[in-house]
């Protein structure tokens, strides 16, 4: 049993970079964020594949609050194969810088 939630690469969803800190504001910084099937990730954020991880968390599970997604992801970084953290990087390698109309 592994001891962080699942979570799947896999399926169809679109993954951009993009430059977020417009979406700031006063609140904490924005490192990704998603939306339906859609997740733009901020490429000077430290932690590029937490951050994708978090997102799909979002996406795999909209009924968890923010606190459980922060969570989980902890324990992804923490207890995951290098196999699995490797998936994440290749979708990161994978992703398309946002265009013109692509931005969140």
């Amino acid at each position: 049993m592994a001891k962080y939630p699942a979570v799947a690469f896999g399926g169809a969803f679109r993954l951009y970079l993009c430059p977020l800190s417009r979406y700031r504001g006063k609140g904490p910084t924005v490192h990704g964020m998603s939306r339906e099937r859609t997740i733009w990730i901020d490429p000077r954020t430290k932690d590029l594949a937490g951050t994708l991880v978090h997102e799909l968390y979002h996406i795999q599970n909209p009924s968890w609050t923010e606190e459980v997604v922060l969570r989980a992801e902890e324990d992804w970084g923490q207890f995951a194969p290098w196999q699995e953290k490797a998936k994440a990087v290749q979708l990161l390698a994978s992703a398309k810088m946002a265009g013109k109309g692509e931005y969140p």
